[in-house]
């Protein structure tokens, strides 16, 4: 997104990138204030740890360094998005203080 403040943050072990986290700031959209309180969010894009890296808190460091990140930025919220199916991260970000918010619905439907 055009004009987005952004960070990307690594976390390594010998030099070697065992994970990253990246993030971007997002302003409020003057065009829907009739919909939804005007916030400025922090929204993390990708927070990825190597398999064999998980479990040891570097996901939790990631993430505390973005919020850090934010704050700084004048966020009053951080958005993240997660796929249903990925039930361990579900439970990472809600061990980590976040909550349920929206639920995007999808149906798949064929075309011609």
């Amino acid at each position: 997104m055009k004009g987005n403040k952004g960070a990307i943050f690594v976390a390594s072990e010998k030099n070697i990138p065992i994970g990253f986290i990246s993030g971007i700031v997002q302003e409020p959209d003057q065009n829907r204030l009739l919909e939804y309180e005007p916030t400025r969010s922090g929204r993390v894009i990708d927070l990825i740890v190597a398999e064999k890296h998980r479990r040891k808190n570097i996901g939790t460091l990631l993430m505390r360094k973005m919020e850090k990140y934010f704050q700084k930025q004048k966020c009053d919220v951080i958005r993240v998005e997660v796929f249903k199916a990925n039930t361990h991260a579900h439970n990472f970000y809600k061990k980590n203080g976040y909550d349920d918010r929206n639920i995007d619905m999808i149906k798949n439907i064929s075309y011609s």
